[in-house]
């Protein structure tokens, strides 16, 4: 015979109890456990992030020695590109030369394909698309040039259009707008009568060694090259710079597609720390010039007797 005993309450509560915690409690930690550890393997450990690249400036140039032009080595040289390089080496830029016509050197300025240029002037269309270093990297110079021996032939010329009745001529290469003053002089038959046209700057040398011209209208820098390459010992003496009252400037320009205002900060610094060793820049580009390069056979104008 089966007898119910009575239940012993205090157990039945620690029974009930124990059911509730298996049921209510145990799967909550279990979640929480779960999640912490889920966590913890998804987690991804902080990794070393890679250095961003160098930037690596494109420059573009236009083939115009004594300025710019690539050497029998296939070196980019000239003495633009001389003062470039010492510019961007001293800002830690690397670089690379492109030799393009000048039209598309602008054009590709403006789209980003290239990011430098030199020798640039700062027009208000190229401001659109370019930056410009804050001082000219050079200063163009078109000069009449003569032979020291007919110097005294010209101490009645201070400009370019006081050359009109003097009984002999000077050289001048075709198509070259030397100044905006020599380009409007050239519509006057009185100008165009002074001035014997040829094809390049060593041509005119050669017609004034010869004597068919007493002198030549050429950049000083071009003329000092191609003079160099004579190997001949005249004297040649600058009368006056045609571009004495014009901005004959060229400067550094910078794409803005590619370029940013940080790197042309710090061409500008260095710039002005290269511009204040002129002793440097003088033996970058003295190499440039033949084995015959005399610089005491050119006088600047800076040297010629006051009123010439």
């Amino acid at each position: 015979m089966h007898i119910n005993k009575p239940i012993n309450k205090s157990k039945l509560f620690m029974l009930v109890h124990a059911v509730a915690y298996m049921f209510l409690v145990l799967p909550i930690i279990s979640v929480n456990a779960s999640s912490t550890l889920q966590t913890e393997v998804s987690t991804p450990q902080p990794q070393p992030q890679p250095q961003p690249q160098k930037l690596r400036l494109k420059v573009g140039f236009d083939r115009h020695p004594p300025f710019n032009f690539f050497d029998d080595n296939g070196d980019a040289v000239g003495i633009d590109i001389e003062q470039l390089k010492l510019i961007l080496d001293e800002a830690g830029l690397e670089y690379d030369f492109y030799e393009r016509p000048w039209k598309r050197v602008l054009r590709e300025i403006e789209n980003g394909a290239l990011d430098i240029s030199m020798g640039a002037a700062k027009t208000e269309d190229r401001k659109g698309y370019a930056y410009f270093s804050e001082v000219p990297l050079t200063f163009g110079r078109n000069s009449l040039i003569v032979k020291q021996e007919n110097l005294d032939l010209f101490s009645n010329v201070d400009s370019i259009s006081d050359l009109i009745g003097m009984p002999f001529k000077v050289s001048a290469r075709r198509g070259v707008s030397y100044s905006a003053e020599y380009e409007t002089l050239l519509s006057d038959p009185k100008f165009f009568e002074q001035l014997i046209f040829v094809n390049s700057v060593e041509q005119s040398i050669d017609i004034t060694l010869a004597k068919r011209a007493v002198g030549l209208i050429s950049n000083s820098e071009i003329f000092k090259y191609e003079y160099a390459k004579k190997c001949n010992e005249q004297v040649f003496v600058e009368v006056f710079d045609l571009l004495e009252d014009e901005n004959g400037a060229g400067y550094i320009m910078l794409s803005k597609q590619t370029v940013s205002p940080q790197t042309l900060t710090l061409i500008n610094q260095a710039m002005q720390k290269i511009k204040s060793t002129p002793a440097q820049i003088a033996q970058a580009i003295d190499k440039l010039f033949p084995k015959c390069h005399f610089p005491d056979r050119f006088i600047k104008l800076e040297t010629t007797t006051q009123g010439y």
